[in-house]
């Protein structure tokens, strides 16, 4: 994310405005404010301006659903992944690529995407997750929902640390006005 932003407006706690610029290529002195900036996720100012560097779209896209045995077996094959976008022979081509690393750890077979509808269709699920879980809570009970944050080499790791994760592909945490103080510890 950093790396696409340009500059950034952000009024501090003492209400002074930093606008930041971007670096000359040539220049190592100082801090870079715009990585600090977006790595803080606004605990160090509240960010009023940015400007963004935008990318053109790719030609072609595929989506495709995987079903894996254990958390384990997921992690472990989404650390030997990276995104693919570009002509649609070079996607396909490499589509059968990432097929072929699947595989090995792979519960089923692959349902991949044969056209745009199916791609909305099969990352739906994903999006509405949240909603979803928020209607099925009784009555009472809030969601807690956070992401975590470690590198995709270490992911398979951070799985084998809890018991919690085993069966589950997200984590759901229902919790009422009592109980908050123990969800907060966690």
């Amino acid at each position: 994310m950093k790396d696409w932003v340009i500059n950034v407006t952000v009024v501090l706690p003492d209400s002074r405005i930093v606008k930041t610029r971007q670096r000359p290529r040539k220049s190592s002195a100082g801090y870079n404010l715009i990585s600090l900036f977006v790595g803080a996720e606004g605990t160090l100012g509240m960010v009023t301006e940015i400007t963004y560097k935008l990318a053109v779209l790719p030609q072609e896209t595929e989506v495709a659903v995987v079903s894996f045995a254990s958390m384990n077996d997921a992690a472990t094959a989404a650390s030997k992944l990276i995104r693919f976008s570009g002509t649609k022979e070079g996607v396909h081509g490499d589509i059968a690529s990432v097929k072929s690393v699947i595989e090995p750890f792979s519960l089923s077979k692959i349902l991949s995407a044969a056209n745009k509808q199916e791609e909305i269709d099969l990352w739906s699920g994903r999006k509405e997750a949240l909603w979803t879980m928020t209607s099925i809570e009784p009555q009472g009970f809030n969601i807690w929902s956070t992401d975590v944050a470690v590198p995709i080499s270490k992911l398979a790791e951070l799985n084998g640390t809890s018991e919690i994760w085993e069966g589950d592909a997200i984590l759901s945490m229902p919790f009422t006005d009592i109980s908050k103080q123990e969800s907060d510890k966690l």
